[in-house]
């Protein structure tokens, strides 16, 4: 069966964070005038807001960390898991700005919370125990490389050209 699951508030408290940030984002740039109509579902309506005011609030959250720090709803990792180890394809849906950059902090949220699809962490050379690279074979020198904020590679090793080097008994 294929699903889709939609991340903002299936997966992920986003809601929750996405209100108080635009109650303090309504303090700092729109003068603090507060709720118009708190049951309201759009912005425009929830807050004295115009369409201007709302497109920059979203420009605001999606330049900032509002969807890299959401937490998870409690056992959606568990659940998300189950269905792809019963064979499920998941479609992850969402309608957050459609730019590498939110592709990015999206993945990495999925990956932190243990949702990362199965077919990118077979595809990601970062999850691994160990990564080795041998630039021998292409003439170059070993690197220093870092670990990236991606993935759970635990070492990285990297080899390169062999060096004459006086050794001194």
């Amino acid at each position: 069966m294929i699903i889709g699951i939609d991340i903002d508030d299936t997966i992920a408290k986003t809601n929750i964070s996405l209100l108080e940030e635009a109650f303090q984002y309504d303090k700092e740039h729109c003068g603090g005038r507060g709720f118009k109509n708190k049951e309201a579902y759009a912005l425009k309506d929830m807050f004295y807001w115009s369409n201007e005011d709302v497109l920059n609030f979203m420009t605001f959250i999606r330049d900032g960390n509002l969807f890299t720090e959401i937490s998870p709803i409690k056992d959606s990792a568990l659940y998300v898991n189950k269905l792809f180890e019963e064979g499920h394809k998941i479609y992850f849906i969402t309608r957050r700005k459609n730019t590498a950059n939110m592709l990015k902090v999206t993945m990495k949220w999925l990956d932190k919370h243990g949702m990362l699809p199965g077919k990118i962490i077979d595809l990601s050379p970062f999850h691994t125990t160990f990564f080795v690279t041998n630039l021998k074979s292409i003439k170059t020198d070993y690197i220093y490389h870092h670990i990236y904020n991606f993935g759970n590679t635990g070492t990285f090793f990297s080899m390169g050209k062999e060096h004459m080097e006086a050794v001194v008994n």
